[in-house]
């Protein structure tokens, strides 16, 4: 059994396909990104290996739905100077360790419970508490981890209280600690131990013979470390700056936008895409705008939508710059349009077709100029006008 492999590689598919999550897989690249998870989780670049990467390009994607996310710097990634790349654009770095063990038992005395669909909501509750984050993406994407087959979620207990969240991903020949984390007020009482002596004997139990993990340097690594663990490799990774203007006008624009009622919405949303195409056109999105607009059935939408999707697909990766700049903002109309045909728009469920303008603004602009500061420009930009929009 390679370590490496087991410890490194393995890991990199961890993450449970929960709904919205978008996997883009190449060779020697793997990607994925969530919008729900704006601030961090389900956004990463979980392996890079591609000499020719457009580093811009996959930076660009991320920012232009204002989403934090992480790229993971291994030894077997490429191009030889990434992790230079990345923090010469802004990016911190945390320093992390690959580590494995074998599955003998570890002494770690405590209340840690498997999760099941009546502890959930406790579960959630604790994972964001102890993370500081907002726990109401979380609340579907753990229902579906529950359902894996692949996953296992624990809740740790202190005199009776949740305190700490923690999970196990069973590959074929390795489990993967995943997820520890402990609330601030229990933390130094054997309750991170216990989390890990627990999710060590299940992975016995399961027939296999080795744990891996991935823990910051500085923190859990070397208590894992006391615990018996062996360190394979550095898997440091690099986090993007989060543009805290722009995080504070959409938190502005999204509790104005839910206000509105379903009519208003739809107006405005359907405002927001004309505004783009007034911008950079495209004759396709124009007509499917139309449609949508006049509230066309399904049927007559459909033909149209299929004809975009043609036309995206002949000008992916063309060197026509303003053919791309149509089709980006032609893509975020096709998905605005089906978004409100779905009803969204009467729900709080985002993104809008506010947030596909915008995403698509933030594109064309970078398709054009190449330039990641003038694309934000564009984007926070745009989004200023909506918030002005709201607020009159």
């Amino acid at each position: 059994m390679g370590k490496f492999e087991e410890a490194v590689v393995a890991p990199r598919r961890a993450f449970a396909r929960v709904a919205g999550i978008e996997v883009i897989e190449r060779p020697a690249f793997l990607q994925v990104r969530h919008r729900a998870f704006r601030t961090g989780g389900y956004n990463e670049v979980a392996h890079c290996a591609d000499e020719d990467v457009e580093i811009d390009a996959v930076i660009a994607g991320y920012r232009a739905r204002g989403l934090a996310f992480r790229w993971y710097v291994a030894p077997d990634s490429a191009p030889a100077h990434l992790a230079e790349l990345l923090l010469a654009r802004g990016f911190r770095v945390v320093e992390s360790l690959a580590l494995c063990r074998d599955t003998s038992p570890v002494d770690g005395p405590g209340d840690v419970e498997l999760i099941t669909a009546d502890t959930l909501a406790e579960y959630t509750e604790t994972m964001a508490a102890a993370w500081g984050i907002d726990p109401r993406p979380l609340i579907a994407a753990n229902e579906q981890t529950l359902a894996s087959e692949h996953h296992r979620l624990y809740l740790a207990r202190l005199d009776g209280r949740a305190v700490g969240a923690s999970g196990l991903v069973m590959f074929p020949r390795s489990a993967y600690l995943i997820g520890g984390v402990v609330r601030p007020e229990a933390r130094h009482r054997g309750v991170y131990r216990a989390m890990v002596a627990r999710r060590i004997a299940d992975a016995r139990a399961a027939g296999l013979e080795l744990v891996t993990t991935r823990a910051i340097a500085a923190t859990s690594a070397p208590i894992l470390q006391r615990l018996g663990f062996e360190v394979v490799a550095a898997v440091n990774s690099y986090h993007d700056r989060v543009n805290e203007d722009f995080v504070a006008m959409r938190t502005q624009f999204e509790d104005a936008y839910r206000q509105l009622t379903h009519e208003a919405r739809e107006a405005f949303d359907l405002a927001c895409a004309e505004r783009a195409l007034a911008q950079h056109d495209h004759a396709i999105a124009k007509r499917l705008l139309r449609l949508a607009r006049d509230g066309a059935p399904p049927a007559e939408l459909e033909p149209v939508r299929e004809a975009l999707d043609a036309t995206i697909e002949r000008t992916r990766g063309a060197e026509d710059h303003p053919m791309q700049i149509g089709v980006a903002v032609a893509r975020a109309v096709m998905g605005a349009t089906q978004a409100i045909q779905r009803g969204l728009a009467n729900s709080d469920n985002l993104p809008t077709s506010a947030d596909e303008t915008r995403t698509a603004v933030y594109l064309a602009t970078f398709v054009r100029t190449q330039d990641l500061d003038a694309a934000e420009a564009a984007r926070d930009a745009e989004l200023r006008w909506q918030l002005a929009q709201l607020q009159t």
